[in-house]
């Protein structure tokens, strides 16, 4: 992994905008810029997150521009190698207010680089909770489709295997699945369980993404212990109901 000294991320209640993405013509491997804005007064901080499903590395990263996209400097970069499973990672978040752009780029194997819209916030004065995420190997999943929205939760495990040393985190998102219409909001925890799966404790926030009309909302958690001996699973629930994931 090559990247930027940040922080790792905090587990506040932060909903990110999926502002910009880029990918490789076979779609196996991707990055999404994601905004800390969702609301108008949002922080103005961008970060990124790379999934990569192919059989190639994935490297991406993050430009910057503060003369109007003449010249463009990187800000961040990862390389999420070909896995079994799929793996994802997040970038520390960057400022990204007036007089900046950002926009991330993408190269799959020795391919081409290829690179997402640029974008720029709105200014603001609140604080981004942001920080970066390691690779994470996907597991188990949770979905839930109702009240105009699919909702899901995945598992990510920062080791292949369970390991003493293993630490666990979870993708969160909610997707509109009607055309110019919002969804319904919901909420996503990770847990865990020491007793082989008897009872669960909720030890992420409690993550709520909403689902504006046309835009896809993204959160997700801070990393935990994971060891052997423990199980992890993420919740979600969408219209009252809760989806679990099997445990890991």
């Amino acid at each position: 992994m090559l990247g930027e000294a940040a922080p790792a991320l905090a587990d506040a209640q932060q909903a990110y905008e999926a502002a910009s993405v880029a990918f490789d013509s076979s779609g196996s491997c991707e990055v999404i810029l994601l905004s800390a804005q969702l609301p108008a007064s949002g922080p103005a901080y961008v970060s990124a997150m790379t999934e990569n499903t192919g059989a190639k590395a994935c490297a991406s990263w993050i430009e910057r521009s503060v003369n109007k996209g003449k010249t463009w400097t990187t800000l961040a970069r990862r390389v999420v190698p070909h896995t079994t499973p799929s793996a994802f990672a997040k970038t520390g978040d960057y400022y990204d207010g007036p007089g900046n752009l950002a926009r991330p780029c993408i190269r799959y194997g020795t391919g081409k680089a290829a690179c997402g819209t640029a974008v720029t916030l709105k200014s603001s004065k609140a604080r981004d909770a942001g920080g970066s995420l390691p690779l994470s190997y996907e597991r188990t999943e949770a979905s839930a489709t109702a009240g105009g929205s699919e909702c899901f939760g995945g598992i990510g495990s920062t080791t292949t295997a369970k390991r003493p040393a293993s630490r666990v985190d979870a993708l969160l998102g909610n997707v509109p699945t009607t055309v110019n219409k919002a969804g319904a909001t919901c909420t996503a925890v990770l847990q865990e369980s020491a007793n082989g799966g008897k009872s669960w404790k909720t030890v992420s926030a409690a993550h709520v993404l909403p689902s504006p009309a046309n835009q896809v909302v993204f959160g997700l958690t801070a990393t935990y212990a994971d060891g052997t001996g423990h199980l992890a699973r993420v919740c979600v629930t969408l219209a009252g109901k809760r989806h679990c994931s099997k445990g890991w």
